[in-house]
């Protein structure tokens, strides 16, 4: 039987033991017991799932155990010194129908559940010999350990699954035959992928000759090329879940085999689909760039010379063109207003306040009027227009090709200080600084002087006037209106 650790309980029997700062039971190791090997692989698999393999970190060991009472058992050791990390492994451990143990040395007891949250104690311990001591509430065993094996060694036994699992690693290792791996050298340089290739020797298992191999690791492999690298065949892509281990494309492995100190490199181990066997490179990962493979052919034609020719320029020489644009155009800050609807723009003019008129300046032609406006205002009327720089101007909606800068615009115009090109499809049309007036200037005509005759008024001539004052009445301004 065990005893119950109660709340502020300082001493404990069992030696190891210890209890962290929450008064919980806690060793230096935890072990998890299994009825048989398949359980155990079992749970590996799901610390695998729950990212709890990972916590464990190195330091763990396979024990085949022999009870002295019972059949056979197997476990896992690990340490394990933090109670969260041994809860994690008894959530883990109860999938499978283990017992999960905590403790030191030779000495284990039952972890915490439910039924005792500060965990357990042994009133009396048992001698374990070269063994284990396990200490139940259903059972004591002295466990002798037969042998102990490495996790690794478990990996390596299980086949990858398939799984339709999307990957979302870009990394490749493609192992290929010697003959469709030379040429894809080759392919890989052209294309500019950057990959490194190393030689891998083997023998064959019928004829016992030797084989090679050439097996290619690119870290950022093109997509363009994955359906290449599975299809095509001699070729077998890997997808690295380590630095040292990488899985068949398409398949999975039942454990995160970046949890096992052993596949941390220098070695490369490469888990084949299918029931194959894994493949162990003890050399370590290539080394070599299939750049450097490739053969280069020397010319001997004389290197060229940059001449600067006007007649070599002239020949480059692109005409403008106003065309459509798809980005969004910026507020209007002028406007094009066709002769026929200048009247329009006069009356809107009459319309504009004082400040409006002041800021507002416009060129007339015999085609239209050209508006701008300091104070970036839209007209309803006319065609907006873009700058671009200080002496462009474009219809809102159209760009310039080819692309120039404002300031080459402006140059390949030979435009001056203060002048002003419109640039429309129809042509181009250049306003000179002054050329532009003010709103209100434009807006107000000079005087037109006209004469005016005196006349001379006879009196005579004049009817006589007689004023009458009659009686007022109810509507004395009735004769008014």
């Amino acid at each position: 039987m065990l005893e119950r650790v109660a709340l502020h309980q300082t001493r404990l029997n069992l030696p190891g033991l210890t209890l962290d700062a929450r008064g919980v039971v806690i060793g230096t190791h935890a072990l998890v017991v299994t009825t048989s090997l398949d359980r155990l692989v079992a749970l590996l698999a799901a610390l695998s799932d729950d990212g709890a393999l990972g916590a464990l970190g190195a330091g763990m060991a396979v024990l085949e155990l022999a009870p002295q009472l019972g059949a056979r058992a197997w476990a896992l050791r690990c340490v394990c010194d933090a109670v969260d990390v041994a809860d994690r492994l008894r959530r883990a451990a109860a999938l499978v129908m283990g017992h999960t143990f905590v403790g030191a040395g030779r000495h284990f007891v039952e972890h915490r559940d439910g039924s005792s949250p500060y965990g357990f104690d042994a009133p009396s311990t048992q001698a374990a010999g070269e063994g284990l001591a396990l200490y139940h509430r259903a059972y004591r065993h002295a466990c002798a350990v037969v042998r102990e094996l490495p996790p690794t060694r478990l990996a390596l036994a299980l086949s990858p699954r398939a799984s339709g699992a999307a990957v979302k690693s870009r990394a490749r290792w493609i192992l290929a035959e010697e003959g469709p791996g030379r040429a894809l050298v080759g392919y890989l340089a052209r294309r500019g992928v950057e990959a490194r290739v190393g030689e891998v020797t083997g023998r064959d298992a019928l004829s016992g000759e030797l084989t090679r191999r050439l097996l290619f690791v690119a870290p950022s492999w093109p997509a363009s090329l994955t359906a290449l690298a599975r299809a095509t065949p001699g070729f077998t892509s890997f997808v690295p879940v380590a630095s040292g281990a990488a899985v068949e494309e398409g398949f999975s492995h039942p454990f995160s085999l970046d949890a096992f100190a052993d596949f941390s490199g220098p070695r490369l181990t490469l888990f084949r689909g299918r029931g194959e066997p894994p493949i162990q490179l003890d050399d370590g990962a290539p080394t070599v760039s299939v750049t450097s493979l490739v053969r280069f052919l020397a010319t001997e034609s004389p290197p060229l010379r940059l001449e600067a020719s006007r007649a070599a320029v002239d020949a480059t020489t692109m005409k403008l063109r106003v065309v459509p644009s798809e980005r969004a155009s910026p507020v209007a800050s002028a406007a094009w207003v066709p002769a026929g609807e200048l009247e329009w723009l006069r009356r809107l003019l009459y319309l504009l306040g004082r400040r409006a008129l002041e800021e507002t300046t416009l060129a007339l032609t015999a085609e239209g009027a050209l508006v701008r406006s300091r104070a970036g205002a839209s007209l309803p009327i006319g065609v907006p227009l873009r700058a671009i720089g200080d002496s462009v101007l474009v219809p809102a909606g159209f760009d310039v090709s080819p692309s120039l800068s404002a300031r080459a615009l402006a140059t390949a115009l030979e435009i001056g200080p203060g002048d002003l090109v419109l640039l429309r499809r129809e042509g181009a049309a250049l306003f000179p600084a002054d050329s532009f007036v003010s709103a209100e200037a434009a807006l107000v005509a000079g005087p037109s002087w006209a004469p005016l005759r005196a006349v001379r008024v006879d009196l005579a001539a004049l009817a006589e006037v007689t004023l009458v004052n009659d009686d007022v009445a109810l509507r004395p301004l009735r004769d008014l209106g």
